[in-house]
């Protein structure tokens, strides 16, 4: 009967184990943004905002345009329409995307936070969002 305890007490500690991996995450959508709100200032230039990508080991494309029918008609994309470009779209020309490492999986569910870095016709930073995705069940 001692034995049966001592099973059951290992049990629940590796399930609580496990709930806590699973549910702990090692970067959050809060964290990034307080990182980018002490390193990247508006204006700051596409050399400035890839230094600070390449050293916070971020993957990250190109600066490309914004397509036209986007820029005329926000609400057709997601985050284009986010009411914190509000204001700021008409000097918007270009988006820069980062995908930001260290994201843990949950159960069923990969996890990915990008970065979209919006920048004005001298590729300066107008504005970024910071947005999660999250694919699975």
């Amino acid at each position: 009967m001692k034995f049966a305890g001592y099973i059951y007490a290992c049990v629940f500690l590796i399930a609580v184990l496990l709930f806590g991996f699973w549910w702990v995450s090692d970067v959050t959508v809060p964290q990034v943004e307080v990182l980018l709100a002490k390193e990247m200032p508006v204006g700051a230039s596409t050399k400035q905002i890839t230094s600070f990508l390449d050293a916070h080991g971020m993957t990250y494309w190109e600066p490309k345009d914004i397509p036209q029918p986007f820029l005329d008609r926000p609400e057709r994309s997601t985050d284009f329409s986010n009411h914190k470009l509000d204001g700021k779209r008409v000097r918007i020309k270009r988006e820069m995307i980062a995908k930001v490492p260290g994201i843990r999986d949950r159960f069923l569910v990969e996890r990915s936070i990008f970065i979209h870095f919006y920048l004005d016709e001298d590729n300066r930073l107008v504005e970024y969002l910071v947005t999660e995705l999250g694919l699975g069940f």
